[in-house]
């Protein structure tokens, strides 16, 4: 999707921006309101090269519109799940400086037997590999997230844009 955004601002800085004999940044302001005004965007022209815009992977219906919302990653975790509430935990430990246990490794000791609790260290394992899991996971969706924000953003300012 950043790609796809790139591309689009490239497409239009290349093949939008109308010739001037005189170049943008030696106008003066008046100079480039004038010539700003003299222009019809609306007017679409050959484009004088040619940019391949991919297909983006988020596909806006028209009725569609941007929410006000906000979405904080925090908001999107499950803490009814433990690795949904350990990501929490791990996040406001970061955020408040409180030392975070379950991400350690570690091998328990049963002092009544003397021995090492391999069971215990084996589902430790499983549940530190677990959460890695759901991290990479939430990771995808903040970004899937962020790509229909800006397909939104686009979509909306290539709209308006039409509509001049």
């Amino acid at each position: 999707m950043q790609d796809y955004f790139l591309l689009q601002i490239l497409d239009k800085a290349t093949n939008a921006i109308p010739h001037n004999e005189k170049h943008i940044s030696d106008l003066s302001e008046k100079e480039f309101d004038d010539w700003l005004k003299k222009q019809n965007f609306s007017e679409k022209k050959k484009p004088k090269h040619y940019i391949h815009l991919p297909v983006p992977e988020v596909q806006l219906e028209p009725q569609c519109n941007k929410s006000k919302v906000l979405i904080l990653p925090l908001s999107l975790e499950n803490n009814a799940t433990s690795t949904g509430t350990a990501a929490i935990i791990e996040e406001f430990g970061k955020e408040f400086g409180v030392p975070c246990e379950h991400a350690k490794e570690y091998l328990p000791f049963d002092e009544q037997n003397n021995t090492f609790n391999l069971e215990l260290a084996r589902k430790h394992r499983e549940f530190l590999f677990s959460l890695k899991d759901h991290k990479e996971e939430m990771l995808e969706t903040v970004r899937i997230l962020k790509n229909a924000e800006k397909a939104f953003d686009s979509h909306h300012n290539s709209s308006c844009s039409d509509r001049k």
